[in-house]
């Protein structure tokens, strides 16, 4: 089987989380930018029973002034996306060793059971609590995606909650995909009332 760095997982990561995190970003530009309109409106609408008509000569030069002012402002919401992706990015690289930990840990058994029916060698049961990202991820291939599900839902979840829940159901799945491909064992059931 083909090893897995840890790097390739923090990176997969790292792209859902950024996606989500700019995703509500959007949105959250999106309201504001409605609320800033109906408001306009509202009190364009009220002054514009009192005020006096343009003449048609006139010469609007909002429209001048109004471009240059959208360009600021699309340059200030850039800098402040690259900000959002910094402290994204920050964040992450804190919490992701202890995340990969600890969805390895819960995995561990399982992934012994996938290496025994794949013919692998066998891995000793694995209970770390901090995996470094420079590290070899320590279970099988078929466990990245899980394990990319997995700590995107637990880095969105005080973020984005419902995308939390997407990534952890996308989690669920995929580790049921997985129980699924194991062979299924019979064993008879203990009689435990001999009577």
């Amino acid at each position: 089987m083909r090893r897995v760095d840890c790097s390739d997982i923090f990176d997969a990561v790292m792209l859902n989380v950024k996606r989500a995190y700019l995703a509500e970003y959007e949105e959250t530009k999106v309201r504001t930018k409605t609320l800033s309109e109906s408001e306009s409106v509202e009190k364009n609408g009220s002054s514009a029973s009192t005020s006096t008509p343009k003449s048609e000569t006139s010469v609007d030069t909002s429209n001048t002034s109004g471009s240059a002012s959208e360009t600021v402002r699309e340059s200030v919401e850039k800098v402040k996306e690259s900000e959002v992706i910094a402290d994204i990015s920050f964040e992450l690289e804190a919490k992701f060793p202890f995340a990969l930990g600890a969805v390895c840990t819960e995995l561990g058994t399982l992934d012994i059971e996938y290496r025994n029916m794949m013919g692998c060698e066998p891995q000793d049961d694995f209970s770390e609590f901090y995996i470094d990202v420079l590290d070899d991820f320590p279970l099988c291939e078929r466990f990245a995606h899980p394990c990319v599900m997995y700590i995107s839902s637990m880095a969105l979840i005080d973020v984005n909650e419902k995308q939390s829940d997407a990534f952890y159901e996308k989690y669920i799945k995929a580790v049921t995909a997985i129980i699924d491909e194991l062979p299924r064992k019979s064993t008879p059931i203990e009689e435990k009332y001999p009577y």
